[in-house]
């Protein structure tokens, strides 16, 4: 399954995905039998699942930049598409910048493999790079933040412009390539937007831990369709459920009810404190409290008195809260 999320900072909101198997030459790695007894159905050509099934034999970077097109089409915007060493081509790296003139940034681990960038009007591979500056103290530098060296790399990778950290961590025998189309990026900056593509990894674990995806066993492709789905919009739910209840409503209905609260139990203290004295004052009177209570109980015209005091100190905190809220 390939799944495009949006991290707005707090969350992340699994937006698109699509389902994909093995390679047609491989006989989707089924045997003669086990395909001969799939499911099969017929599929009209303009329907959402033909579309679906289609996608079954498609690209995944194709994929992935349809999944992108989309979701700006319908008014999801990023700054950054974060992937990892698998996606980071040149291919894709390009189409990403077509999108809305160049409005996606690229971050993502590049392989280090014999590909070649240009540095000067030269063309380089990784490892004559880190050769070419491992030794010059002023190309290599410290991260206490990562516990690592590092060593940044202005280039082009196919024309296109990209800035290269060689990062080498503690005690590693290996360099790893953050890759970078945002040339304004410090390393730290770049490392940080990075490490949130980590939490498409917690997605998943909690949606294979908790929500079950895959183990529906409908036979149909529609109905693994139909599962996935259900799965993601699960999450979607409790995702924003949790993040509703526990960060940010509790105490957004705390700061704006804050006063109203604090007006509320001030009236609550004065309403205490003439209690008090009007216990005390029976007291002094020598009547008793249950009696007292009992009479204006059974009095209408005690009664029909005391609720009229009671409105006249309602009506005046209400005016109260009007001035504050006029001139405030």
């Amino acid at each position: 399954m390939l799944t495009l999320a949006l991290w707005d900072g707090k969350s992340l909101l699994p937006c698109d995905c699509s389902l994909h198997r093995e390679n047609k030459k491989n006989r989707y790695r089924l045997t003669a039998g086990e395909i001969k007894n799939q499911f099969h159905r017929e599929r009209p050509g303009n329907s959402c699942g033909r579309e679906r099934f289609d996608e079954l034999d498609m690209e995944k970077p194709y994929m992935a930049l349809s999944m992108l097109k989309r979701a700006v089409k319908r008014g999801i915007y990023a700054s950054y598409v974060l992937m990892d060493s698998w996606f980071v081509t040149d291919e894709m790296l390009k189409g990403i910048r077509k999108i809305r003139h160049g409005m996606l940034h690229v971050t993502g681990i590049c392989k280090m493999d014999k590909r070649k960038f240009t540095v000067n009007g030269k063309e380089y591979n990784s490892h004559t790079l880190i050769k070419m500056n491992e030794t010059r103290r002023k190309s290599v530098h410290a991260s206490r933040k990562f516990n690592s060296t590092y060593i940044p790399v202005s280039a082009e990778y196919k024309e296109m412009p990209v800035k290269l950290f060689y990062i080498k961590y503690k005690n590693a025998k290996n360099w790893t390539l953050p890759l970078t189309a945002d040339l304004s990026l410090s390393f730290v900056k770049t490392m940080e937007l990075y490490q949130i593509r980590r939490s498409i990894e917690v997605m998943f674990k909690e949606c294979k831990q908790y929500l079950r995806p895959g183990k529906a066993q409908n036979t149909d492709f529609y109905g693994q369709i139909a599962d996935v789905s259900l799965t993601l919009i699960t999450y979607l739910i409790l995702t924003l459920q949790k993040r509703f209840q526990s960060y940010e409503t509790l105490g957004e209905i705390f700061r704006h009810t804050q006063t109203e609260m604090l007006e509320r139990t001030l009236c609550e203290r004065i309403l205490d404190v003439f209690l008090k004295i009007l216990e005390q004052l029976l007291e002094i009177l020598s009547i008793d409290v249950d009696e007292a209570v009992q009479k204006i109980m059974t009095d209408d015209n005690a009664a029909e008195r005391i609720l009229c005091l009671l409105n006249a100190v309602t009506l005046l905190n209400t005016n109260d809260n009007y001035v504050k809220m006029a001139y405030g």
